[in-house]
């Protein structure tokens, strides 16, 4: 058991405090993706041209990806994947999100560029 400082019990299973109920985590993950699903769009339209911008500035990750040669890449947080635009075509990508709808978004973005 452990005991936080405001008084609340947790129960302990496999040495991981369990903050929560399994009910109450997947009910707060469900509100959690209902609301990411509403900032998906915005956030790319603000996030996707400074990623650009950054990019286009320095082509350090382009000029350093094409040296390798068929490059296994794993993008974590890689919303709807503005950098798979960056990458050659032969690169095998993984992208990692909390947000489904931008995971979704991505996949289509990998599946039109042709990335493995």
């Amino acid at each position: 058991m452990l005991i936080c400082s405001c008084g609340e019990e947790y129960s302990i299973k496999d040495n991981i405090p369990i903050l929560l109920p399994k009910d109450k985590y997947l009910e707060r993950l469900n509100i959690l993706n209902k609301e990411l699903e509403n900032l998906t769009t915005t956030y790319d339209k603000i996030h996707s041209q400074e990623l650009y911008n950054v990019l286009e500035e320095h082509k350090f990750l382009p000029t350093f990806v094409n040296f390798l040669k068929n490059p296994k890449i794993l993008d974590i947080g890689c919303g709807t994947g503005p950098l798979f635009n960056f990458l050659p075509k032969d690169s095998q990508i993984s992208g990692i999100d909390i947000s489904i709808s931008a995971l979704t978004i991505a996949n289509t973005e990998v599946l039109a560029n042709s990335h493995a």
